[in-house]
Order: C-alpha cells, then sequence, then structure tokens
C-alpha cells in the first residue's frame, strides 16, 4: 500500500525517479570506458478496460494497449559491470493518427528519445574516461550521428551507434 501511495503521489514523476537514478549513476563513472546500452519497451495494460482508461496502442498493429519505455543502462566497459541508469522516458500514444514521417521535424518524432538519450549520457556522464552508445537499428538517423557529445566516441561496429 505505502508504494502505491508513493506511485500514485503527484510530486512523484518518471522523469524526477530517472533524474535522481541517473545522478546517482554519474557518481560511479569517473574516468571509465563506459558502455550505454539503450532500447525500448512495451508496458502492456492488459483488459477491456485499458482503452476506456487512456492507454494508447502498443504492439504490431497497435492491437494491444499500454504503454513504452526508452531506457538506457551504463556498464563499465572493462568487466561489464552494471552502473546504473542512464535515462528512462515513458510515453502513451494517446494522439490517434499522426501525419507522414517525411514531413514532421524529428522533435516532432517518436525516434526524438534516441537523440535526446544520447545527449543526456554525455551529459550525466561527462566524467567517464569514454562512451559508446549500443543501440539497435531503430536509431540509425543521421541526426543521431551529428548531435554525438565530444566525449562519446566511435566503436565502428555495424549496429552499434558509438561516439
Amino acid at each position: 500500500m505505502q508504494f502505491t501511495r508513493f506511485l500514485r503521489n503527484e510530486r512523484v514523476g518518471v522523469e524526477e525517479m530517472a533524474s535522481h537514478a541517473a545522478a546517482r549513476t554519474a557518481l560511479r563513472v569517473a574516468g571509465r570506458e563506459i558502455i550505454v546500452v539503450q532500447d525500448n519497451s512495451e508496458l502492456i495494460i492488459g483488459g477491456r478496460r485499458a482503452k476506456a482508461n487512456g492507454y494508447g496502442p502498443v504492439g504490431k498493429g497497435g492491437g494491444t494497449r499500454g504503454l513504452l519505455l526508452h531506457a538506457a543502462l551504463a556498464l563499465d566497459a572493462e568487466n561489464g559491470a552494471l552502473l546504473g541508469l542512464v535515462d528512462a522516458q515513458v510515453w502513451n500514444r494517446d494522439k490517434g493518427k499522426v501525419t507522414a514521417r517525411r514531413s514532421r521535424a524529428i522533435a516532432d518524432k517518436e525516434s526524438q528519445y534516441w537523440l535526446s538519450t544520447a545527449t543526456k549520457a554525455g551529459e550525466t556522464l561527462s566524467a567517464a574516461q569514454s562512451i559508446t552508445v549500443i543501440s539497435d537499428r531503430e536509431s540509425d538517423i543521421y541526426e543521431h550521428f551529428v548531435r554525438r557529445p565530444p566525449i562519446m566516441r566511435s566503436a565502428g561496429l555495424c549496429g552499434v551507434v558509438g561516439w
């Protein structure tokens, strides 16, 4: 019951929890070579009332309802140790149909999370010796490569967005 009250508290949100966790992670990365792994997950909210409760479509075809999560974790490149959360974004697809992707600015696309997470990693983990961001082919976006923070280096691997 206490945890439920905590989550329902208006002063508690995903952004605040992620920011707090990222600050703790930042303390652990000084001087280390860091690998940041980022990806998406679907948080499926089952049941007949999911749509009535405002949850948007997720999954292929949008037949199920729920939320989307984009998370990034920091790992020590030397020993693979999990150092903590770098960023987490949760959103709901509740806007209905969107305009064609080629006619929208990158800031208006869902794929913005790849860019914002890499930027956040550069800012949060600035005490690291180097940062390599790994993500899947969905992150293969020109803007993602040109906005890389200066501390990031190139991994030179297919499927790896490294700087």
